[in-house]
């Protein structure tokens, strides 16, 4: 899956996400909309294999208004993480 088909499925809400990611959200004062405006607007950073998946997805690092995303780009996306730069 590309970074714009993942884009895509964040326009359409069709994103996935764990406990993992709903606990740094509150712990940084994050909201839904702020996270998925990151992954649709925001600046990729970082692009990598992800080791988990053995290679057959890749992760990116997007960030965007001092929020960071790390989103996989399986399919539905999926939300590995959120966080504000320090």
């Amino acid at each position: 899956m590309s970074l714009e088909s993942m884009r895509r499925d964040v326009r359409t809400e069709n994103v996935d996400f764990g406990p993992h990611v709903i606990q740094r959200m509150w712990e940084n004062a994050l909201s839904i909309d702020q996270v998925l405006d990151v992954i649709v607007n925001g600046t990729v950073r970082k692009r990598e294999s992800d080791k988990a998946s053995l290679g057959r997805f890749v992760k990116f690092t997007i960030s965007r208004r001092g929020i960071i995303v790390v989103v996989k780009d399986c399919s539905p996306a999926f939300i590995i993480t959120a966080n504000r730069s320090h």
